[in-house]
């Protein structure tokens, strides 16, 4: 099965868990993460900054081609999800989980139904989220327009690709006044952006039947993946995972250019 979540997100992390724990997830109040992520009951992962993202889950199916390829992080942990409902949330926060139990929904936290088990976990990070964007700058000193007009030159840009130069014009050394005034380059020519797909897949949870004999990825930061873990390059720049789960932010990017 394959399922895309969109994860609204005002904290510098994620977490992954199953519903069963969440009473007591929300007990704990904080205090023993390590705990949980010991006991293969969460994995909490850092993030650079507090954009929503969206999610995709994939259980017993292998990834696709570009899925194995365009990843920029990943790491290994081990999850049990004995009732069968995965919880993807922006953040680890007792309260919103709480919000969530008791009302039964919550742009923060979102419930994947994966069959019960005790699962292997690869989390994947793609180039088109904020992690993408910081580690871009800081860990490779690369501009992403210039990395992609490198690599695929005369190609028309990507929305996601589109909408973080339009949002960020010094990413494109040389090419910012034709960012900034982006509907008239369209509409010359100087630039050819496409509009369709307009939603990507930023952080991908691969589960896999539970191996005892697999290598798992200790944590950085105690009980927390680091942002960067697992980091490496893609061997050509990622033209993206597309969704079909509305995601808004490139959308209003590239407004002025989309179709009425």
């Amino acid at each position: 099965m394959r399922k895309d979540v969109f994860v609204e997100n005002d904290s510098g992390g994620m977490s992954l868990l199953s519903s069963s724990v969440l009473e007591r997830v929300i007990d704990d109040g904080r205090e023993n993460d390590q705990a949980f992520v010991e006991a293969h009951e969460a994995i909490l992962s850092s993030l650079v900054g507090d954009d929503s993202f969206i999610a995709r889950v994939v259980a017993g199916e292998p990834l696709t081609k570009d899925e194995q390829e365009q990843w920029i992080t990943h790491y290994r942990w081990a999850l049990k999800v004995p009732c069968g409902k995965l919880i993807v949330s922006g953040g680890f926060d007792p309260d919103m989980l709480g919000t969530w139990l008791e009302e039964g929904s919550s742009d923060a936290v979102q419930a994947v139904e994966v069959p019960p088990g005790h699962y292997l976990v690869d989390v994947y990070a793609y180039l088109h989220t904020m992690n993408g964007r910081v580690l871009l700058e800081q860990e490779w000193d690369e501009k992403l327009g210039v990395w992609f007009r490198r690599d695929h030159p005369g190609r028309t840009f990507p929305s996601w690709v589109a909408g973080e130069l339009a949002m960020y014009n010094s990413e494109d050394p040389g090419h910012e006044a034709e960012w900034r005034e982006l509907e008239a380059s369209v509409a010359s020519g100087a630039l050819k952006v496409e509009t369709s797909p307009l939603d990507w897949v930023g952080f991908l949870f691969h589960l896999q039947p539970f191996d005892a004999s697999a290598e798992l990825t200790p944590p950085e930061e105690e009980a927390w993946f680091s942002a960067n873990q697992g980091l490496r390059r893609p061997a050509q720049f990622p033209l993206g995972i597309s969704s079909d789960t509305k995601d808004s932010e490139y959308r209003h990017a590239l407004r002025k250019i989309l179709p009425k």
